[in-house]
């Protein structure tokens, strides 16, 4: 895939998605400005973990994290531009967000699908405040034992609403 060939070119992440984006240009036809034969692109996010060095580095295009320890969380945010896209430059870069790796912390990196989820009593979308509330709730639990609180809280916010896109999340937990 266009990711494996990135990831055995940099390590880095910042380099990695924006070579992702040059690959994905390449591949649609979409390095040519107004003239590509689609206009079609992704939200990415890519975190390397090196708990070796204390570090986790993350780069992000359209897509954050969220890094919790205890009942402390922060939203680490990625670049404003996707990838692939007609509009985003074929040598876009990216930005390197560089954490200090503390005992227990967790990273969570999650797909757009669940903010945007339209549901509760007002049919508003569950947001990423409530997702972080979400995620606080169950910050005393590993994460095998999050995921089915997570998907149960989710699903009772969405309800009889139909899902308009994919919902993942991926929780991070680094041993050092």
């Amino acid at each position: 895939s266009a990711l494996n060939v990135a990831f055995s070119e940099t390590g880095d992440p910042a380099r990695l998605v924006s070579r992702g984006n040059q690959i994905i240009k390449d591949a649609l036809g979409q390095q040519k400005g107004d003239e590509g034969d689609s206009d079609d692109g992704l939200e990415m996010g890519i975190c390397l973990v090196e708990p070796d060095r204390m570090r986790v580095t993350f780069a992000g295009a359209r897509f954050d994290l969220i890094m919790g320890q205890g009942s402390e969380f922060e939203v680490i945010k990625g670049d404003k531009c996707s990838v692939g896209y007609r509009y985003v430059d074929f040598d876009q870069k990216f930005t390197n967000h560089s954490i200090r790796l503390n005992p227990g912390q967790r990273f969570y990196l999650y797909t757009d699908g669940i903010p945007d989820q339209v549901g509760g009593e007002k049919r508003r979308s569950f947001g990423r405040k409530r997702l972080i509330e979400m995620l606080k709730n169950v910050s005393h639990m590993s994460l095998v034992d999050q995921e089915p609180h997570l998907k149960r809280t989710f699903e009772d916010y969405q309800g009889s609403e139909s899902r308009r896109d994919d919902v993942s999340i991926i929780g991070i937990m680094p041993l050092g």
